[in-house]
């Protein structure tokens, strides 16, 4: 009876250890980095369903080159709109991936 529990404390403890870091790893497969290409740029950033449709507002505000800006998505699906200037017109809808920290060049 005593083996027995001391084999499960061990197989329990074996897999604990083994799975940690998988949980860990992908806790942040949908975090990626948003970069200016030049200049700086009027961006906002919503999570996106399968079917690339805005969801609920990441980030919104301004982003200067050589900044990179952590984006963190819920899905890993994002849409992105930007513009150069306060008074121009924001991009039409960008839909990117977010993941694995890939960076996200505007525009």
């Amino acid at each position: 009876m005593k083996s027995m529990m001391m084999s499960r404390m061990v197989f329990l403890t074996i897999a604990a250890t083994i799975l940690f870091p998988i949980v860990y790893a992908t806790a942040d497969d949908n975090t990626c980095l948003l970069k200016a290409r030049e200049g700086k740029f009027y961006v906002t950033i919503w999570n996106a369903n399968f079917k690339q449709e805005r969801q609920d507002k990441i980030f919104e505000g301004w982003i200067v080159s050589p900044e990179l800006k952590e984006i963190k998505s819920r899905s890993g699906l994002i849409v992105i709109n930007y513009k150069k200037i306060d008074n121009d017109r924001f991009s039409e809808d960008k839909q990117e991936t977010c993941d694995r920290e890939e960076i996200i060049r505007i525009p």
